[in-house]
Order: C-alpha cells, then structure tokens, then sequence
C-alpha cells in the first residue's frame, strides 16, 4: 500500500463521514465523492446503505473483518512511522489507528469489487455463552423542556410538530429541533433543551442562528427574540453559527461568561467539571467578558477563563471542533481531562485505580467507535488497561 493510496483513502473517509455527519461539501469534494461511488456497485451499495455516521463506521467496520486489516495497519505503522518504541507521555498513532482502520476499509474497496459475505452471528457459530451488551457512543437525543414545564423527549420517535408557541411552530426531524413562523410580540417566554450524557442535538434558533450541543449540555433561549439583544443561557458545549442581525446583539451567557456577537460561528466549552472554560472563534468577531476582563477575539483565537481572568491564545480550531466532526482530539492531554470526555459521551462513570496520573497524550480517534473499541485503542497504544462493570470504566495500570 502506497502513500498516495493511504492519502486516498483517507480523504474518501473523511467526505463520506462528513457527508453521513450533514457537513456541507464542496463542489470539489462531491464530485470526487461520486467518481469514487461510481466506481463499482459496492461502494453505491455501502453509500445508500448508511444515512448516518454510525451506521456508516458498522458498515466499514464490517467489511474490515473480511480481511486482515490488523496486519495491514500494523504494517502501515511500521512503514510510515520514524519510531518503534512508544512513549509513555506521547500517544503517537491513536489518529492513525483510529482513521487509517477506517481509512483501510475504504482503501480495500478501492482495491477490490468483492461483495460482502454472510453476517455470522454468534449463534450461528454455535456459542451459547451471553453476549456482552456494548456500550454504544452517543446518538440525537434531548429533552424539551417548554415554558410551561411540560418535557417532550426528542429522539428519532418524535419527528413532526411538537407544539406551537408565540405564533411559531416547533417541529422535530432527524436531530434537529426547529422554530418556524412568524414571531408575536409578546414578553419572552424561555424553553430549554438539554443533552443527557451519551446525547447530542441540533437547534435552529427562531432568529435562523444554529446551535449544536454537545453530551451533557443545556441551552436556554427565548422562543421569540423581541427585546434588545438575542440572549441564551449555555452550561456544558455547544457550536454557534449565529444568523446577523446589526439591530440585535447575540448574548452567550455561561456561569463565568458572556460573550456578546453580532453574526459570526464560534464554539463554547463551559462544563461545571472542568476548571477552564474557553470560547473559540472561528468567524467573525465576539467580546468575551468574565469578572472584570473583556477581551475582543479574532478568528483563530481562544479565550480561556479560570477565577473571573480572561487569558487569550491562539487556538488549536482542529482539536476545538473535532468533536463536531466526530473525533476525540488530543492535545498534551492527561488521563482524567481524556476520560471526562469519554465519560460524558458514553454515558459512563470513570473509576480510577491508578498511582500515576502523570502520562500526558495527544492524538484523534473517531467517537463513532464502541467502548470497547475505544478502549482497545487507548490500549494499543500504551494508555493504561481497562474493565467495563456495568456503566462504569475501570482505569487500571
């Protein structure tokens, strides 16, 4: 295999996961994305076949275990990396476990046309031994809560129109959450929307601004925008892109900040489990306020709050957004800082049997995975051993 097939490959993952995630493509992109379709009745059977991104990355998976793709990553590895021996304080190839294994199973059907085998199960070889329940990654679900109090529960069992508030309608469909219709004038009226742990989702604002939280985050908002500024409460992470209005100032408010745009895409983190809470911009301008700082952000610049100081830095947007793409990023990252994150999209409860905390790790690997895949990986590549009891992950030595 090739640098430029391994490239290839690569880059055909990425546009159909990016596809499969509702990410725009360029002309460029789908185009090439319907040549390699076009290129063999297997690839147009895995494109129509997979609407989503896990429904994809079981898919590629599948077709993975028809070949010794564990040999050819190692092989892979071995031949592209310019070191043997890993390193305690460096994950050096969890991005290349994770995407080239995605990666290899598109490269295969570039290289071959063969067509899926049977699906074995375990009772089809025989096994009579329980199988192990998986702990699956995160999918859409939320729960509404209206200003009335009445929750609605949103998940893929709940497309169409929920309610009609202020003259707007709120429909439902395919994890996104929509307000559509004419806005009363009337004093605002506040709903939320709330991310369980092992949860995402997607909102379109009344005003046309879009919203995606992440796992274990909350937004409060007005179901119409008629005072002076456009005002939403956050706790936990969530992306903007924020329709523009001159007229109408969009006010983020976190519990240590407020950050103040007029049309622009950033991203706020702003867990209660995590010491530093940081806004990224992406487009545009924001002023970020916190205590008594304010600082104004370029695109590409991050403002880290910690105790009501504002300290800015230029931002590592890969790593920022990753979780939008549908990766884990890491960056010198500790043990603890990893596994808060897996912890809140598996839905999980971490239990540490460690005395050494001091590893630190970097690299990407795809939230699409198991947790057993997930921990399979991390293990492969030197970061520490687990045990799944239930919903709790045993971090051992």
């Amino acid at each position: 295999m090739d640098q430029h097939k391994i490239q290839y490959a690569l880059y055909i993952g990425e546009l159909l996961h990016k596809e499969a995630d509702k990410q725009p493509l360029t002309e460029k992109e789908r185009a090439d994305l319907e040549d390699w379709r076009q290129g063999s009745p297997r690839r147009m059977d895995i494109s129509s076949a997979t609407k989503d991104q896990r429904s994809l990355v079981r898919e590629l998976n599948q077709l993975n275990s028809q070949y010794d793709s564990e040999s050819a990553l190692q092989n892979i590895l071995q031949s592209t990396s310019p070191q043997t021996k890993k390193k305690k304080s460096s994950w050096l190839w969890p991005a290349a476990a994770a995407l080239l294994l995605f990666g290899f199973s598109i490269w295969m059907l570039v290289r071959k046309n063969n067509t899926r085998g049977p699906d074995i199960s375990a009772g089809q070889q025989g096994q009579t031994s329980p199988v192990k329940k998986e702990i699956e990654p995160a999918s859409n679900k939320a729960i509404l809560t209206l200003a009335n109090g009445k929750q609605i529960p949103l998940d893929s069992a709940s497309n169409g129109q929920l309610a009609q508030q202020n003259g707007l309608k709120i429909t439902n469909a395919n994890g996104q959450l929509t307000y559509q219709g004419y806005q009363n004038e009337t004093a605002p009226v506040y709903n939320s929307i709330t991310t369980p742990r092992g949860g995402q989702y997607h909102l379109v604002l009344p005003d046309g601004s879009k919203v995606w939280l992440n796992a274990a985050s909350s937004l409060k908002y007005p179901v119409s925008f008629t005072t002076g500024e456009r005002r939403v409460e956050l706790t936990g992470e969530a992306y903007f892109e924020i329709a523009p209005n001159s007229t109408q100032a969009f006010i983020v408010a976190t519990p240590d900040m407020r950050i103040a745009v007029l049309g622009t895409s950033f991203d706020v983190m702003a867990y209660a489990d995590e010491e530093r809470h940081h806004t990224t911009l992406l487009s545009g301008a924001v002023v970020v306020n916190s205590g008594t700082q304010s600082k104004q952000l370029s695109p590409g610049e991050q403002a880290v709050a910690n105790g009501g100081k504002i300290t800015t830095t230029t931002a590592d947007i890969d790593k920022v957004m990753a979780w939008r793409s549908g990766y884990f990023r890491f960056s010198n990252t500790d043990i603890r800082t990893l596994m808060r994150e897996v912890s809140r999209w598996y839905d999980i409860d971490v239990v540490y049997q460690l005395s050494d905390y001091s590893g630190e790790y970097g690299g990407s690997i795809s939230r699409n995975l198991n947790l057993s895949e997930l921990t399979r990986l991390l293990e492969q590549n030197g970061i520490h051993h687990y045990k799944v009891e239930g919903r709790k992950l045993l971090v051992l030595p």
